[in-house]
């Protein structure tokens, strides 16, 4: 039996007006699990985005092969693109494990 278009919709709509949004859950309410699939979604769209602009103004790609986010509270989240050869991986994963080393005890 084919998808019905609930099925094969978004598990969650972004609205954007007047400088002001909001997210929201397209079957349910969006759970704290939910929620991190949703950010994590959006984050993949925003780096596609910067891809594109950098497409679009002619100039080189610069994909974003990791990043980390640093909280008021301390806390760091970090993230690794997902894909390439296990050395690789390691020698970023080592990269960035140092930025994060070094920002805390610089801190």
């Amino acid at each position: 039996m084919p998808p019905t278009p609930a099925d094969r919709s978004a598990p969650f709509v972004l609205t954007a007006t007047e400088g002001h949004w909001s997210l929201r859950g397209t079957r349910e309410p969006l759970d704290a699990a939910g929620l991190v699939a949703a950010a994590d979604t959006l984050r993949e769209i925003a780096r596609a985005l910067v891809e594109q602009a950098h497409a679009e103004a002619g100039q080189p790609a610069n994909r974003c092969v990791a990043e980390f986010v640093l909280h008021q509270d301390g806390g760091i989240d970090h993230w690794l693109a997902p894909g390439g050869d296990a050395d690789e991986r390691r020698t970023i994963a080592l990269g960035l494990r140092n930025a994060i080393g070094s920002l805390r005890m610089g801190g």
